[in-house]
């Protein structure tokens, strides 16, 4: 989705140890990777979301923009390698 330039809406588990998937979903809205949302009322929350984003063309390409940075097209040969020719 990164290579794509696609947004990514987070909805974290808060009922994970140590809320970690709430502090990564922070992480990464803090820089403009993602927004996130509330699993309370997910449905609400989630249709909130997305039409707000979707309405903004702005936020839509900044989003798109910002998590297309962290795309690695070649993380799948990368990994290969790494596996099968370990040094």
């Amino acid at each position: 989705m990164a290579y794509l330039k696609k947004p990514a809406i987070f909805v974290p588990l808060f009922d994970t140890t140590e809320s970690h998937q709430l502090e990564n979903a922070k992480f990464l809205a803090k820089y403009g990777l993602c927004v996130f949302t509330s699993e309370k009322n997910i449905y609400d929350n989630l249709v909130t979301t997305i039409i707000k984003i979707l309405e903004n063309n702005n936020r839509l390409q900044f989003l798109g923009n910002r998590i297309h940075k962290l795309a690695k097209p070649l993380a799948r040969e990368y990994i290969f390698k790494v596996i099968c020719y370990p040094k």
